[in-house]
């Protein structure tokens, strides 16, 4: 598997060398509000999470990358949700070319919130990694603030001896599947 991964990197590298010796080609494009100028290529991950979120509340995503030692807020995005009956679409924006070695979803700040987690997707460029609902417990694991429903890919907030803190964290199968698909 390292030798694989190794050799994927070599390629990948050397595809971005040769790549960087072409021009780039800028397009542009209009909408009624502004005129964009973006790369054709823009290595930026974006991760959704299309979900039904009872509660008013804050999601954030922390990260690392192989550069990274420990979480910080420098690494982190979030994200307000308006509590809801309706599914909305969680939306984090990685910095551009950033493919994290480690995840972490703090799920809210709101000590009484259901969430039912309809699907998830990582996308970078053209390319999409897809997670369905009922896939989201192989990907991350719960921590003891979170009482998971695997079988209705849904979860509640709970309090542990006082203390409140709910958060996914990555697991290995996550990472190696974003390194398959984007590196």
């Amino acid at each position: 598997m390292k030798r694989l991964a190794l050799v994927c990197l070599l390629i990948f590298f050397t595809a971005c060398k040769n790549e960087s010796e072409k021009p780039h080609k800028i397009k542009e494009t209009s909408t009624t509000k502004e005129s964009l100028v973006t790369n054709e290529i823009n290595d930026v991950l974006i991760f959704n999470i299309n979900a039904v979120v009872a509660e008013d509340d804050e999601f954030i995503v922390y990260y690392l990358d192989v550069n990274d030692k420990e979480i910080s807020n420098n690494r982190s995005i979030s994200q307000r949700v308006k509590g809801s009956n309706v599914q909305q679409t969680l939306s984090f924006t990685f910095p551009k070319g950033i493919i994290p070695v480690r995840i972490i979803i703090k799920t809210g700040n709101n000590e009484i919130n259901k969430v039912d987690i309809i699907d998830a997707k990582f996308t970078l460029n053209d390319t999409n990694f897809d997670i369905p609902g009922s896939r989201f417990f192989d990907y991350f694991i719960p921590n003891d603030y979170i009482a998971y429903n695997n079988e209705k890919s849904s979860y509640e907030h709970k309090k542990v001896e006082g203390e409140f803190n709910p958060y996914f964290l990555s697991r290995k199968v996550l990472i190696d599947r974003l390194e398959m698909f984007f590196y």
